[in-house]
């Protein structure tokens, strides 16, 4: 009934709003030496979106410049702040909501996510909320989105390519959680036939995309929450406009956005009108598949990846960003989204014994790798440290080492989205990169740590980090905190230390010094 009432209200909505069966739109007038173009994408991977007009393809071939709403160089830095949140700040729905609200709803959250009621964090809701984004992912075959396939196109032919937003910009979208989400959850039958309504729904989109039905696209993204809608679309809207008029006056481009944002009396055709632009629409006289578009093959810039410590070195085929977690673990990440690819790197010294450390790298095996026994693995050794490799296909393609010796661990994961082995040339590539550092001598001077504003010091193995991360999922307004951590370079052993203060108006019952 609902998806009857939605698509009714979709036919009535558009017929009120006619635009012309287009995504492309030239942007011309304001003194502009050459015209600029605007065309809606959608983020999905099914291939039947990439039957693209010619008219596309000309306008990219004969314009200077190519932009999607993030710079993809941007995309690595996003995935790793994403990943250290979903790890470091995920807050139990116990501690968040009231009492008699979680108690309420905690039976069926159980049932729902077949987890305890007492662990289950915002991270959980979160991942179900958004779950729909990685089945209409996995569904597609093609290997990355449209709008980062049509930016590969681009940057393969010498374009200049950048973003009109800002990493910021999109920051927390995905992360707005509030209780009406947990309620949803909580209430969603997630039987078949509500899987029906929404995939018909989600056809229902696809389809109208493909008939370049702007009018069905806007009526369909002003079905949600009035306050949701307003930060996924019209303030980014925007900046967006304010992007385009300036990056057009610079050189002629081809601006990619979701489809989303085009129309409306606050979509972007309307916006950049109002800025003075004349916004006209371009068709196509034929549609042309990806197979049948040929670009030429520009040799892209590999990058040489060097571990803090001296452990390692390896080469990416992007410039990678670094993941500290717990100030323990620095890996090197870089995320490919043209092949939906990650490439991680990480070695760590620690106090593990090699029985210790098959338990942990068989944990790694299990997540990445579908096996828990690490000895499955096939024997490898590189500059004398042992390892195993791995390779699967059951969920995704996935390859990489695990190696250890004397306290010494060693990741290297090459790890696609998809089930495909399309990335194999470039993982292995990754991989046969991979190279153990000779271990240098170790200083066994230690380091003075002193801090004169707490007035206290210590005599430690290695210079310590701070780790006020792990201190970020405990928040307590009533205290000052702070930790460090440092790592003794001989035995990899940890040592904590650091201070509590009472905020303004509170104090703490225990305020002899305690020593551990």
């Amino acid at each position: 009934m609902l998806l009857v009432v939605s698509l009714a209200s979709i036919h009535l909505l558009s017929a009120q709003q006619p635009l012309p069966s287009t995504l492309l739109w030239k942007i011309s007038g304001k003194d502009l030496q050459k015209p600029s173009y605007l065309y809606g994408t959608m983020h999905l991977t099914d291939e039947r979106i990439f039957n693209l007009g010619d008219s596309l393809y000309s306008a990219i071939e004969h314009t200077d410049g190519f932009a999607i709403e993030i710079d993809p160089a941007e995309f690595t830095p996003l995935v790793i702040n994403e990943a250290k949140k979903s790890i470091l700040e995920s807050v139990r729905l116990k501690d968040m909501m009231k009492e008699e609200k979680f108690k309420k709803y905690e039976k069926l959250l159980s049932e729902k996510l077949h987890k305890n009621a007492d662990d289950i964090t915002t991270e959980d809701i979160l991942r179900e909320k958004n779950k729909w984004i990685q089945e209409s992912y996995s569904k597609g075959k093609m290997q990355t989105f449209l709008d980062t396939y049509l930016f590969d196109v681009a940057r393969r032919e010498g374009k200049w390519t950048g973003g009109v937003e800002d990493v910021k910009d999109q920051e927390g979208l995905l992360d707005m959680i509030d209780e009406s989400d947990i309620i949803e959850v909580a209430m969603n039958e997630n039987d078949e036939a509500t899987k029906k309504k929404e995939d018909a729904l989600g056809e229902f989109f696809i389809k109208a995309y493909i008939r370049n039905d702007l009018n069905v696209i806007d009526s369909l993204s002003n079905l949600g929450d009035s306050l949701y809608e307003d930060a996924m679309l019209v303030k980014r809207n925007k900046k967006m406009a304010r992007r385009m008029d300036s990056l057009s006056h610079e050189r002629s481009m081809v601006f990619a956005v979701g489809a989303a944002h085009l129309p409306g009396d606050k979509g972007l055709i309307a916006l950049l009108k109002g800025k003075g632009f004349t916004v006209t629409p371009v068709f196509s006289s034929k549609k042309i598949k990806p197979a049948d578009y040929k670009v030429a093959e520009v040799p892209l810039k590999w990058y040489d990846v060097k571990d803090e410590g001296g452990m390692y070195t390896a080469s990416m085929p992007g410039k990678p960003g670094n993941m500290v977690l717990y100030s323990i673990m620095n890996m090197q990440i870089y995320f490919d989204v043209f092949s939906s690819t990650i490439y991680m790197t990480t070695a760590l010294k620690t106090p593990f014994s090699q029985h210790m450390a098959d338990s942990i790298l068989g944990n790694m095996a299990s997540a990445y790798f579908g096996t828990s026994d690490y000895k499955k693995g096939k024997p490898l050794t590189i500059n004398n440290v042992p390892g195993r490799e791995f390779l699967s296909t059951e969920n995704n393609y996935s390859h990489g080492y695990l190696l250890f010796k004397d306290g010494q661990m060693y990741i290297a994961l090459g790890l696609s989205m998809k089930k495909d082995s399309s990335s194999a040339t470039s993982i292995n590539r990754f991989l046969h990169s991979f190279a153990i550092a000779t271990a240098a001598p170790s200083d066994s001077s230690g380091f003075a740590y002193v801090n004169n504003a707490k007035a206290y010091q210590v005599q430690l193995p290695g210079r310590p980090q701070s780790a006020d991360d792990l201190l970020a999922a405990h928040k307590d307004s009533t205290l000052k905190r702070d930790l460090h951590i440092a790592a003794d370079p001989v035995t990899g052993a940890y040592f904590f230390f650091g201070t509590n203060e009472a905020a303004p108006g509170y104090y703490i019952e225990n305020d002899s010094a305690t020593l551990v």
